[in-house]
């Protein structure tokens, strides 16, 4: 059976709290702090309101993650979707018309 969003929602919510004690070796530790940063900006991202330094907080954050993606998930020759492309541009959509 496939998953609802609410159980996916939840399964990435609290992803944290469930296998951070398993993440002990050091090989892993790239890809887990990869994870955690797409939390923080999806935080960030549902905040209700939003101040200049958090969106320019939010820009660092995605340049961040988009780099340590490509050194995670296969260097230059790791295939970008369209979505990580969306991800660049909310900052200045934030910026233009407030919260999503």
């Amino acid at each position: 059976p496939s998953q609802s969003a609410a159980q996916i929602w939840a399964l990435f919510r609290y992803s944290p709290l469930i296998f951070s004690d398993y993440v002990t070796e050091a090989y892993l530790e790239p890809f887990w702090n990869n994870f955690l940063q797409l939390q923080e900006i999806v935080d960030i991202v549902f905040a209700d309101s939003f101040s200049e330094n958090l969106i320019t907080y939010l820009e660092f954050l995605i340049a961040e993650f988009l780099k340590s993606f490509v050194e995670c998930y296969g260097g230059s020759e790791v295939k970008v979707t369209p979505k990580f492309n969306f991800l660049v541009h909310y900052p200045n959509i934030i910026r233009n018309n407030g919260p999503p």
